[in-house]
């Protein structure tokens, strides 16, 4: 079992403070975190004095550690540069390796860039106001260094939709409604999923989104098949009215005999269609991409003979195929469901070679294994039995005898 790590926003949304929160939780010590201010104090040019005060709050009875920032910094715009150089110094006083810097570094580039976007400039020429303190630096070097120190940083990361909030909020550039420009252009860019709510108030900060935008390898709807190890609460700042202020982070191994898979089912009902129509059909269908398709017997309207048509896709593919249903069948309308199915991981293609009648053939066989290894399933390629059966007159029933019996022997099934 591999180890995972998930970060769930969908409770109160996501900041940097609440990220060193929920790692401090999970076992990352405080004097770690200190010492990153420490070195804060010493090697930014625009930080006079940097003090953090580590505390086990409760949020709705909810245990959760909360991370107070004391600074005293000149407050002014910077550029992404005196931003980047701050964080390079910081990382390698502090001893990070190379990819735990990587982290830190890209998610300020990911706060560069959708700031750049938002105003349509280049990224040497924009003006850093929130995003330039020295909580920043904090946020994105502590969080990079408490992956190292608790070896997450080969662990595959798995995110939960992120709780934005709702209303508005002032800052610097005016009044605007939430989320923010920048948090929408970094979800836009990085494919992540956002949803209002639950309070009218914000809940996701531009640094916390660029964290998870650079750590999490995969975002899921749903908390992923695991084995929970630990959980760690990061508390926010603020005690908001309905919800626990809290993120949730979860250590975990991932249960690995199957893989989690999301795919999209297409349904429609076919009742005045002839039978070559529909192989014809079914035909397009999977040379186009789909999956798997089945045509259903059942009986429709004043007792007509018909057909349910269900075809499986992946996502890139739905439209396409959604097309191909209605422009060939005719049918008025198309059902489409998005469901999880859990599905056995390897699939290898192995050729075997029997010998019939002194004669050498090639078979292409499909074995099926799940994560621990063990085969639930072999199956010779149709076409290549079909071939032999034809070149040699011998039943096809007896080819696949043979067939199988060599692979038995070959992979000691």
């Amino acid at each position: 079992m591999s180890r995972v790590l998930v970060i769930d926003p969908s409770i109160a949304g996501i900041s940097g403070d609440m990220l060193l929160g929920g790692f401090i939780g999970l076992g990352f010590k405080p004097e770690k975190l200190i010492e990153v201010a420490n070195v804060i104090e010493k090697a930014v040019p625009w930080v006079r004095n940097f003090k953090i005060r580590v505390e086990e709050v409760k949020k709705f009875e909810f245990k959760a550690w909360r991370v107070d920032v004391l600074v005293d910094e000149e407050r002014r715009c910077r550029r992404a540069s005196d931003l980047l150089n701050s964080i390079e110094k910081v990382s390698s006083l502090i001893g990070l390796s190379n990819k735990a810097s990587r982290i830190a570094l890209e998610a300020v580039k990911i706060l560069v860039e959708a700031e750049a976007e938002v105003h349509g400039e280049d990224i040497s020429d924009v003006d850093l106001c929130e995003i330039s303190s020295a909580d920043t630096v904090l946020d994105t070097v502590g969080v990079a260094y408490a992956l190292q120190e608790l070896d997450l940083l080969n662990a595959k990361v798995y995110g939960l939709p992120i709780a934005v909030g709702g209303s508005r909020i002032q800052f610097s550039h005016g009044s605007v409604s939430i989320p923010t420009p920048v948090v929408l252009e970094i979800a836009k860019k990085k494919n992540l999923v956002l949803v209002g709510g639950p309070v009218d108030e914000e809940l996701a900060t531009p640094t916390g989104v660029a964290l998870y935008a650079v750590i999490v390898d995969e975002v899921k709807n749903l908390l992923p098949m695991t084995k929970i190890v630990a959980v760690g609460y990061g508390a926010g700042s603020r005690d908001l009215k309905s919800v626990p202020n809290i993120l949730r982070l979860i250590i975990g191994e991932e249960l690995e005999i199957y893989t989690e898979d999301t795919i999209y089912v297409l349904e429609t009902d076919i009742d005045d269609v002839s039978g070559e129509i529909l192989g014809f059909v079914g035909e397009k269908l999977v040379s186009q991409g789909a999956l798997d398709i089945a045509f259903i017997p059942k009986i429709g309207k004043k007792g007509r003979p018909s057909f349910i048509l269900r075809v499986l896709t992946k996502l890139q593919d739905l439209e396409k195929l959604l097309d191909i249903v209605v422009k060939e069948t005719g049918t008025l309308g198309v059902r489409v469901m998005k469901v999880h199915r859990y599905i056995v991981p390897n699939r290898d293609i192995v050729k075997t070679a029997v010998d019939i009648n002194g004669e050498k053939y090639e078979v292409r066989v499909k074995i099926s294994r799940l994560g621990d290894g063990k085969i639930i399933s072999v199956k010779p390629e149709f076409e290549d039995l079909k071939n032999i059966s034809i070149k040699t007159g011998i039943p096809l029933r007896n080819i696949m005898k043979i067939v199988m019996d060599n692979i038995s022997n070959e992979q000691k099934l």
